[in-house]
């Protein structure tokens, strides 16, 4: 069982907030979960957000965890300075 948020408007005010995110609607993410510390966001791939190898790009899903992370702390105002993602193993294509 998830505790309940504190504040009793914290799903509004994500919710609020991701509708706000004009670049989360350009690449075609969805706000899926929004729970107190959990938030996920799926993006649908299109292979206009690819990389050269037809792979999805780094930076997508990084731009994903930026908004993730952010959420979270939807009463507040959240930049990040700093973000990094490693790729610890190479996509596969499937057969």
């Amino acid at each position: 069982m998830r505790p309940e948020p504190q504040d009793p408007d914290f799903r509004t005010r994500v919710k609020a907030s991701f509708s706000r995110q004009a670049f989360m609607a350009t690449i075609g993410a969805s706000l899926e979960l929004v729970e107190p510390g959990e938030v996920h966001i799926a993006l649908p791939f299109s292979t206009h957000l690819s990389q050269q190898h037809g792979y999805l790009h780094a930076g997508a899903t990084t731009a994903i965890a930026d908004s993730a992370v952010a959420l979270n702390r939807a009463d507040q105002e959240v930049i990040a300075t700093m973000l990094s993602t490693i790729s610890i193993r190479p996509g596969r294509r499937s057969a």
